[in-house]
């Protein structure tokens, strides 16, 4: 067997070989295999010799489901190009599964509508390819120079799903795995919540992807609806970039999610749990905090300013305290706490996130301060500065918290000292 060698730049090199079909035939490829994006590798691949097989079309199963195998191939040792026709007709989305044995190095794959992509160090392989419709298609993989004269074995499934078309909505139950595959359009999810408490969602994972995939659990964007569908929360994703679920705090009442996903796959089930909460919407209905006692409280998705909670503290004689509102989950910057002495309006102390409260005292040179949680304040006119422990007189005394946007959900904690 002859092996000749050209410099091409200082990444490129020649290799010919001797092998059964491929006597005689050249490979122009880059030093690196990374490389294997360069058209030009194709373009000479086309001249290589190939294993013509026939056209697949897609099988149709419910999500789920694991996808059968549609045709397995021996890639024979003689040839460096297998080409396996689809037929992936006019449907939505058809997803291709691709299983390698028996490869030393890298088999690289192309598609039209797809980029070029490496399919692994010769590892048996199971990943999947979103695809689009509309026409037909050639699957083409080309053998690592250093697999020719090798067999190697090749299983592929293409599938697609079967859809639900909208408009949609659907009654489900705590813990009932939904798994459906959607045409474009809104879906919604009935769930009906029977007391306050928090509302996770969870995604499943697709079993057509191999355990390392970073897409094998959906990534789903869920929006929460009131009874009436209107949006009472903030698009979130499950699992979020902290590999977590959705979580919304809510009131008792009826609910939709709406879901959505790029390929239209939706697989999830909702968790709700139960949380003891005090009816305290109004200050004649303040709920008490006693001295070093953390009382925890949720301000629901979709309430707002007006939705507020109020707690009660009672200082039995004159002394310095510190009164410390935290959120426990949910944007801290949405949140307000403003205390107020019985019987008066005016504010004595108030904190914006979480953080100790801070006294409002009268100074007219101060025009503005930063609180806590970084955010400038600018009570009453500018006239206000603040510190973190302050006096406050025998008394009464009632902490309003509430937050401005209606759409985040949060769970917050009060503690005074």
């Amino acid at each position: 067997m002859k092996i000749t060698k050209k410099i091409i730049g200082v990444l490129g090199c020649v290799l010919m070989f001797a092998v059964g079909g491929l006597q005689g035939k050249s490979l122009t490829i880059p030093a690196q295999a990374a490389d294997y994006k360069d058209p030009k590798v194709w373009e000479q691949a086309e001249s290589l010799p190939a294993q013509n097989e026939a056209e697949l079309s897609p099988m149709t199963i419910k999500p789920g489901e694991v996808a059968g195998v549609s045709k397995s191939y021996t890639f024979r040792r003689d040839m460096a190009v297998l080409n396996v026709p689809l037929n992936i007709g006019y449907g939505e989305s058809v997803y291709l599964k691709i299983t390698l044995q028996g490869f030393s190095k890298d088999v690289f794959l192309r598609m039209p509508g797809l980029a070029a992509r490496n399919t692994g160090n010769g590892k048996t392989q199971n990943f999947s390819l979103a695809v689009k419709a509309g026409r037909e298609k050639k699957l083409m993989l080309l053998k690592d120079t250093a697999d020719w004269g090798r067999d190697g074995m090749v299983t592929v499934s293409l599938y697609q799903y079967d859809t639900i078309t909208p408009p949609r909505t659907v009654l489900i139950s705590e813990n009932q795995w939904v798994a459906e595959c959607h045409t474009a359009g809104e879906y919604f999810y009935e769930v009906k919540v029977p007391s306050d408490g928090v509302l996770e969602i969870e995604s499943g994972e697709d079993p057509n992807r191999g355990a390392d995939d970073v897409l094998r659990r959906r990534i789903l964007e869920t929006t929460l609806l009131n009874s009436k569908r209107v949006e009472v929360g903030s698009p979130q994703w499950s699992p979020n970039d902290k590999k977590q679920n959705a979580r919304q705090y809510v009131r008792k009442g009826t609910y939709y999610i709406k879901m959505k996903d790029a390929s239209g796959l939706i697989q999830f089930r909702y968790r709700f749990t139960k949380m003891k909460t005090a009816k305290n919407t109004k200050q004649s209905k303040a709920q008490s905090v006693k001295k070093g006692k953390t009382v925890k409280g949720i301000l629901a998705a979709g309430e707002g300013k007006k939705n507020c909670r109020w707690h009660k503290i009672v200082i039995p004689k004159k002394r310095k305290v510190s009164i410390t509102v935290k959120s426990l989950e949910g944007k801290d910057d949405e949140m307000c706490a403003y205390l107020y002495k019985k019987g008066q309006k005016k504010v004595i102390a108030s904190v914006t996130g979480s953080g100790k409260l801070e006294y409002v005292k009268d100074v007219k040179k101060i025009i503005a301060s930063v609180t806590g949680s970084g955010k400038l304040e600018d009570i009453k006119d500018f006239k206000y500065a603040y510190a973190k422990k302050f006096p406050l007189e025998k008394g009464t005394y009632y902490l309003k918290i509430f937050k401005n946007n209606k759409k985040d959900s949060i769970q917050y904690s009060v503690k005074w000292k």
